[in-house]
């Protein structure tokens, strides 16, 4: 990290702390579910898709002080929608979005409209983001969430909210109705280390402070007492999913997935400055594209991530397609090994917890929130300019402070203040038949998502499926041992080395709650004081495309070739949802679309057509790039780049591609 990272990222702290006085506040409702359904007699699902893309602009959220500003995306931003009816008629959803974290601003929002809609609360609207570092920040209704510490590019934005409520809540209303008879089956199965066909997918990035946990891997055996642990057994693995087949034909045709698997989406480095949706976006592509079925859809959620990263060689968006590729080979591998639930039947419990000196298994929650000094270094994924420092490195303590954080050398900024933080978690367990579904609203390490799953098997037996990064964003929740050492994570847990045991009490209470057929739902409306700053652009220009100049280049390592467009601005080429930019390839019978490797038509959907804002123009519009990256395998022939806008399409020059290996 060079002298001026840290000074960039210094002054873009202190820049946000001399405008701490300029704070709204806002209000979020707590809408619960409007008296029981009636039911059908029968299972009954639906699923959606919502792109969540918004314009370039606005902060990137998840490397904290070091996360650009987007340019633009490579691939859309999804949010997908599972929706379950039971025989009597108790309904959920189930979403997992390609963000960086869930705000409880954002949650409730989702469950305002959705309930305005459809009577659905927020208890049962379950909310999980697949933690990728590239999607946008600003809707975050907690001050230091909102402030320089968490992004280069501050403030809340009260717009940016709208925007991912008003995309998420129509998918799932649409979704409700949309409702067919179904089935469901399900499996879990520990995914850890490489196969005989699939690489790894992940290891564990923290094993000093994991092996000094006892039992760090439960009743399974762990590698810590060796010389060398390996980082690979030393990671839940679990592979938890739901298979769901509509039964509104002549046979079961497949309907959707909703699967877990924990890992961290950091494959593309602290660099980027793209919106993109990581591995666990690839891994969605491939799901889809090899069942093959027409509005099938992969719900992919992540689960304990906390300590674990992806087995990547070097951070790369390469390695994001390798790792997600292999993250949905093993999906669709374990489809094949689902067993059938018989009239599954839905229940939920739900408790807004009050995070400020909250009881749980004989302990307490420390009354303020803080982060440790250790924290503003960011973890071995994505170091920050403050790592160049020594005492801002990981395992920084104050031996002799004591009290409730204990050893915690706490950051010295006084504009990050406990009033920044969540003071309520949003827990929410869902039970469908034998499965338990537990949403975390934080990043829980591999051992407390092994206690936390045997202690909810213990209150409701059965296969436990664990959400993380749910319905709000508390950071790290480590056991007392790992937070004790001080590490990026036991530095970014919010209220003391405590909170896995009380989080596990509550989890736990709630699925007694549900076994004991008294389900527990309790919220409360929430007030938020934030600082507002309009980042999402509200410019509006439409126009037909205009091909400036086109060029072949290298991006990555890899042939790219390269068009440069005047165009409408961002949001009006976002808003449909279709794609900008595609590749077609000449065939005998003329141009048509270019497919890759999976099938999909190459354009700006998927990750092989990046479009990057170049500058805007006076009246609204805008210059991009429309950058073809080749992928391998590519055959040869001409290809060509055609540019939507204005209800017009402009095509390149055709330029000639040799095959690639």
């Amino acid at each position: 990290m060079s002298s001026k990272r840290v000074f960039v990222v210094l002054t873009t702290l202190l820049a946000a702390s001399l405008c701490g006085g300029c704070a709204s506040t806002f209000t979020f409702a707590a809408p619960t579910t409007s008296g029981p359904g009636t039911g059908t007699g029968t299972l009954r699902a639906a699923a959606a898709v919502a792109d969540v893309t918004p314009a370039p602009g606005l902060g990137l959220f998840g490397h904290g002080p070091e996360s650009r500003r987007a340019r633009g995306h490579r691939g859309r931003l999804r949010c997908r929608v599972l929706l379950l009816e039971d025989a009597a008629g108790s309904r959920v959803a189930l979403a997992a979005c390609d963000l960086a974290a869930i705000s409880a601003a954002l949650h409730r929002e989702v469950a305002a409209r959705v309930h305005a809609a459809t009577g659905l609360g927020l208890e049962r609207v379950v909310l999980s983001a697949t933690h990728t570092h590239a999607g946008p920040a600003h809707y975050f209704a907690n001050a230091n969430y909102a402030g320089g510490f968490s992004s280069k590019v501050t403030g809340y934005d009260p717009a940016v909210t709208d925007f991912l409520a008003e995309r998420i809540a129509n998918a799932i209303v649409d979704a409700s109705a949309r409702l067919v008879p179904a089935r469901l089956s399900t499996v879990e199965e520990r995914v850890v280390g490489p196969s005989a066909s699939v690489c790894a997918l992940s290891q564990n990035r923290s094993l000093e402070a994991h092996c000094l946990n006892a039992a760090p891997m439960g009743s399974d055996a762990s590698t810590c007492g060796a010389a060398l642990p390996d980082p690979y057994a030393e990671v839940e693995g679990m592979l938890s999913l739901m298979l769901v087949e509509a039964l509104d034909g002549a046979a079961p045709r497949p309907l959707a997935v909703y699967a877990s698997y924990p890992v961290h989406a950091t494959s593309v480095p602290n660099t980027n400055d793209l919106y993109h949706a990581d591995l666990f976006g690839e891994a969605a592509r491939v799901i889809e594209a090899q069942v093959g079925e027409p509005g099938f859809v992969a719900v992919l959620a992540n689960g304990a991530e906390g300590d674990v990263r992806p087995d990547y060689a070097v951070q790369s968006f390469d390695e994001s397609l390798r790792l997600g590729r292999a993250l949905g080979a093993r999906v669709t591998d374990a489809l094949t090994r689902v067993a059938p639930v018989v009239d599954p039947r839905i229940a939920v419990a739900f408790e807004d917890l009050v995070l400020s000196g909250a009881a749980g298994d004989g302990v307490r929650l420390c009354a303020d929130p803080e982060l440790g000094r250790a924290s503003a270094g960011g973890s071995e994924e994505g170091r920050t300019g403050f790592y160049r420092l020594p005492r801002w490195r990981e395992g920084s303590r104050s031996e002799g402070r004591g009290g409730c954080h204990g050893p915690r050398a706490p950051l010295p900024f006084r504009n990050i203040s406990s009033s920044g933080f969540p003071s309520r978690a949003p827990l929410a367990v869902v039970t469908v038949g034998p499965l338990t579904i537990v949403a975390i609203p934080a990043e829980a390490t591999t051992t407390v998502g092994i206690r936390l799953r045997e202690r909810v098997a213990a209150a409701r037996p059965g296969p436990v499926m664990l959400i993380g990064l749910a319905n709000d964003y508390l950071q790290y929740v480590t056991t007392a041992e790992e937070y004790a050492l001080q590490h990026y994570e036991g530095a970014s847990t919010l209220y003391g080395p405590s909170t896995a045991r009380v989080l596990t009490a509550h989890f736990a209470a709630l699925a007694q709650s549900i076994t004991d057929g008294a389900p527990a739902v309790a919220a409360a409306p929430l007030r938020a004081r934030v600082r507002r700053r309009d980042r999402l652009s509200q410019a509006r220009a439409v126009r037909e495309p205009v091909i400036i100049h086109a060029r072949r280049e290298h991006y990555e390592g890899h042939l790219a070739y390269a068009v440069e467009v005047l165009a409408s601005d961002a949001l009006s080429l976002l808003s449909s949802g279709s794609p900008i930019a595609r590749v077609e390839w000449r065939s005998p019978a003329g141009f048509v679309a270019a497919q890759d490797s999976l099938g999909y038509a190459m354009d700006d959907l998927g990750p092989h057509v990046i479009v990057r804002q170049l500058g805007s123009e006076r009246d609204g519009s805008a210059r991009y790039l429309a950058l073809f990256v080749v992928p391998d395998g590519l055959p040869a022939a001409s290809y060509r780049v055609v540019v939507r806008s204005g209800g017009r399409e402009v095509a390149s020059a055709p330029f000639p591609l040799r095959a690639t290996p």
